[in-house]
């Protein structure tokens, strides 16, 4: 596994890149809500990830994941498998 920490804004952030393999990853977000989505994910739009909260995705074969915060700049820990 490899951990990858991204300071997220109010500008969409590319936290897991497309992958020739579905991936199952955690994310944690640290100081603020989170919201992740595609590459046009907004804070109304994006799915909520609740501050200090673990969440895991299934991101499917050649698709991105993106993160964004309503206001600030926070962090954002990305765990996932190395291929």
């Amino acid at each position: 596994m490899k951990q990858t920490v991204y300071a997220v804004s109010t500008t969409a952030v590319k936290v897991r890149s497309a992958n020739a393999e579905q991936a199952t990853i955690y994310l944690r977000c640290q100081g603020n809500d989170t919201y992740v989505g595609g590459s046009d994910v907004t804070a109304s739009t994006g799915l909520k990830l609740t501050n200090a909260a673990t969440q895991e995705l299934v991101i499917p074969n050649q698709e991105e994941l993106y993160a964004i915060v309503s206001t600030g700049t926070h962090n954002l820990v990305v765990l996932e498998p190395v291929n």
